[in-house]
């Protein structure tokens, strides 16, 4: 687990750097339930060393590193929320433009996107054929569609 805060660190300067500068800072959530789940994510090894689980100490162990990778990388990401000029960092999510294929609910007729949520943001990238950007308001997503209509990467009739 001590790897994964350094990897993190480089990762996450490398793609800031990438992105360029912030042009719609997005408000973040608290980060107790990262906090939470990073320190049961670094007890359940010491709990493997006092109890064996047999067969399942492999899987617990696995499911604890990957939680904690998760939660830190959502950690790490957290503070830098928002629209940049190459690309947007959302929680859980990070998108370049230039991966970017369409946005499907928008070529739909309108009374069609009436379905979908309004605080979800749904794309066609090249990596994940679809991809969902749930922000925590509809509020906050109309900022963000205001923010890439502005800079031309989306048009919205």
């Amino acid at each position: 687990m001590a790897g994964i805060l350094p990897y993190l660190l480089i990762t996450n300067r490398i793609t800031l750097k990438k992105m360029g500068e912030c042009l719609l800072k997005l408000p973040r959530k608290s980060s107790v339930g990262v906090i939470i789940i990073d320190i049961i994510a670094l007890i359940i090894p010491a709990i493997l060393l006092i109890r064996d689980f047999r067969s399942m100490n492999f899987i617990f162990a696995a499911c604890s590193l990957l939680a904690f990778f998760i939660m830190t990388k959502d950690g790490f990401n957290r503070k830098n929320y928002g629209v940049y000029q190459k690309g947007i960092i959302a929680p859980s999510t990070i998108v370049f433009y230039e991966d970017i294929l369409g946005f499907p609910v928008f070529e739909l007729p309108p009374e069609e996107q009436e379905n979908y949520p309004k605080n979800t943001l749904i794309l066609v990238t090249k990596k994940a054929s679809r991809q969902e950007i749930i922000f925590s308001s509809e509020k906050e997503c109309r900022e963000v569609l205001e923010k890439l209509q502005e800079i031309g990467i989306i048009n919205i009739s």
